[in-house]
C-alpha cells in the first residue's frame, strides 16, 4: 500500500545555540520598552502585556541581532520546503507573561508565516500548543497517531524558535510560577511577485 502525505501541518522548531547572547542584549531593551509603553486596551480575554500595536520591533535597530537571526532561520524554514519565495517582514513585537496570564487559542489572518521565540522563561512551561483547524469536522476516535493528532505542544525553553504558518492556531498556556516569561512574535509576508 503507498501512504501519501498531504495536507502537512509543518512547524520549524530549534533551539538557538547563541540565545544567550541574544538574551544578555535584548532582555533589558524589553525592559525599558515596557517601562515606557502601556500596555493598550483590545479584545483578547487574555491581559498579557504586549507592544503587537505600540512597538514594532522590526523597526527597532536594538532588535537587529534578533531580527537578521529571525529572518534568516525563516528563509532556511521555506528553503527546507524547496520553497524559492521571497519574505518580507510584517510586523514583530514582545509579549511579557506575569503570573496567570495566557494567550487564548488565535492565528494571524492576513499574514503568511509567524514566528514565536522563548527570549526568557525559567521553566519548560506554560507550553505553547498548536491545534489543527478541522472546521466543523470533529470525531471522538480519530486514528491515534502523532502525525494526524489534532494538537501539539512545545515546552517554553529559553532559545526555543519556532516557525509556521500564519494560519494555524496556537495559544500558551497559564503561567503557573511568578517568574516572568518574555516572547518574541513575528509575522511574515510571501511576496508573491518575487522568487530567487
Amino acid at each position: 500500500m503507498n501512504i501519501e502525505s498531504w495536507f502537512p501541518t509543518l512547524i520549524g522548531q530549534e533551539i538557538l545555540p547563541n540565545h544567550n547572547e541574544i538574551a544578555k542584549k535584548i532582555v533589558p531593551v524589553c525592559k525599558k520598552i515596557q517601562k515606557k509603553t502601556p500596555n493598550i486596551e483590545n479584545d483578547w480575554i487574555s491581559k498579557l502585556y504586549q507592544t503587537c500595536h505600540t512597538h514594532n520591533i522590526c523597526d527597532d535597530p536594538k532588535f537587529k541581532l534578533i531580527n537578521n537571526i529571525i529572518y534568516e532561520k525563516v528563509y532556511e524554514y521555506l528553503t527546507k520546503l524547496n520553497s524559492t519565495q521571497k519574505i518580507i517582514f510584517k510586523e514583530g513585537w514582545f509579549n511579557v507573561y506575569k503570573q496567570h496570564d495566557f494567550q487564548e487559542f488565535h492565528c494571524h489572518p492576513s499574514r503568511d508565516i509567524s514566528v514565536i521565540y522563548v527570549l526568557k522563561s525559567n521553566k519548560p512551561s506554560p507550553r505553547i500548543g498548536f491545534q489543527q483547524d478541522r472546521g466543523l469536522y470533529n470525531i471522538e476516535n480519530d486514528v491515534q497517531t502523532r502525525s494526524l493528532s489534532p494538537n501539539c505542544y512545545f515546552n517554553s525553553v529559553q532559545g526555543n524558535l519556532l516557525i509556521f504558518r500564519s494560519s494555524l492556531h496556537h495559544c500558551v498556556e497559564m503561567k503557573k510560577d511568578k517568574e516572568e516569561r518574555i516572547s518574541l512574535a513575528y509575522n511574515f509576508r510571501i511576496n508573491p511577485n518575487k522568487v530567487d
